[in-house]
């Protein structure tokens, strides 16, 4: 890699920093079959990140039957009042009166999360940070340099620097300071619970992905089959390189289970692989960018009033119980267990996400927690770039994104002056 001093890297890293969001068969820090039964207490929810996300899940929440005691924390002061009085304002419009308390922490910060924590001493906290969106730099680049960057193959595992910091720094003063609390996590839950799983820091489950997958392949399957979307019920393990790509018409050989009834009856072999794949393509009308951030805030608080309700709900999530990719789940009051369909074990669908997510840049989750990329993903930061680079790490993760971010930037400019 490129040489950055760590100094110039935490600097770059706190400059940029904005809350805008969100192997190994025996790592799993998680009971496994569901997360650690707790005693029934009046939920307490720590939104962490004033960023887009963050005021979108709240503003969504609110608007429930029965809104838990809400509290927001994030770097920004000024932002998180903007949010908050205006998620209190909208409920009272329409006649619920609720305070939402604001907590300044900073994610960098241990000392400062794992204060915040205290003071509010939440039951379920709902990571929405990142350090960077790849929209924000990748929408600069040319659409063959950017396709290139984030390509098959190449994906998502170098964005896990911008991640990994602020998701380590959450989940240990957590297990700290509230152990009996539960985490969602918004940010890569597909590789990022996994790589907090080996060092025993797993997020109960994640947001997003296939949770949204999901949606749009029942649309793609009811309009193949012809019939409404309540005849079908669609069982998928499937990873983020599927929820990326698949919209996309691309992917369509990542590996995955998928099982598919209508009325009670298995029609799966009815339905081909690449057929299906361009249906959903079809059937998807998702925006980029910060348009997007309204479908993952309906997946947050889907998932975030399931565990504060006491009616189980199957849903498909990413990153349950520090696993890779993403699972049927059932979700009740702060549980969340594996549901999956007799038709495929958990070993089997595990070994599925261990070989989709190297269409998604990583060849593996090392025992360390260390995410090692493939050969495609290495190839392109060096080529591309001009970053030599083997795996995203824990200890080199500040350093890593800085590099990545500022190159990123310099191509940008680039293309721009180019044009």
């Amino acid at each position: 890699m490129g040489r950055v001093s760590r100094r110039g890297a935490l600097l770059a890293a706190l400059a940029a920093a904005g809350d805008v969001h969100g192997d190994g068969a025996t790592a799993l820090s998680a009971p496994e079959r569901k997360s650690r039964p707790r005693d029934s207490v009046d939920p307490r929810l720590l939104v962490v990140g004033s960023g887009r996300l963050g005021g979108l899940v709240l503003q969504q929440l609110i608007s429930g039957p029965t809104p838990p005691r809400l509290a927001l924390a994030g770097r920004d002061r000024a932002a998180m009042e903007a949010i908050a009085r205006s998620a209190e304002a909208s409920a009272s419009i329409t006649g619920r009166y609720i305070e939402i308390q604001t907590i300044e922490a900073d994610l960098l910060d241990a000392g400062s999360i794992a204060e915040a924590l205290r003071r509010f001493r939440p039951t379920l906290i709902f990571n929405s940070t990142t350090l960077q969106t790849p929209s924000s730099l990748l929408g600069a680049l040319p659409p063959a340099l950017r396709s290139r960057i984030y390509d098959v193959g190449v994906g998502f595992a170098p964005w896990a620097s911008f991640q990994l910091p602020l998701l380590h720094n959450l989940m240990c003063a957590a297990r700290a300071e509230c152990p009996a609390a539960l985490v969602v996590n918004a940010a890569f839950p597909d590789g990022t619970n996994a790589a907090l799983a080996r060092r025993g820091l797993a997020p109960a489950v994640g947001i997003g992905n296939i949770h949204v997958l999901h949606a749009f392949m029942v649309k793609a399957c009811a309009r193949m089959l012809d019939c409404p979307e309540g005849d079908l019920q669609l069982t998928l393990v499937a990873h983020h390189v599927h929820a990326y790509h698949w919209p996309r018409a691309e992917a369509a050989d990542a590996p995955c289970s998928l099982n598919l009834l209508r009325n009670g009856r298995d029609v799966s072999e009815t339905i081909e692989r690449s057929a299906l794949v361009a249906a959903t393509a079809r059937a998807t009308q998702r925006p980029s960018g910060d348009a997007s951030q309204y479908i993952v805030a309906a997946s947050a608080a889907a998932v975030l009033s399931a565990l504060t309700s006491g009616r189980p709900r199957l849903m498909h999530l990413p990153g349950p119980l520090g696993l890779e990719g993403g699972y049927p789940v059932s979700v009740s009051q702060r549980e969340v267990a594996l549901a999956l369909p007799g038709s495929v074990s958990r070993s089997e669908a595990r070994e599925l996400m261990l070989q989709a997510q190297r269409f998604d840049g990583i060849d593996s989750i090392d025992d360390r927690g260390d995410i090692r990329l493939t050969e495609a993903a290495r190839e392109v930061l060096r080529s591309v770039l001009g970053i030599e680079a083997a795996a995203v790490t824990f200890e080199n993760a500040l350093e890593f994104g800085a590099e990545f971010r500022a190159k990123l930037a310099e191509l940008g400019t680039k293309a721009h002056r180019g044009a």
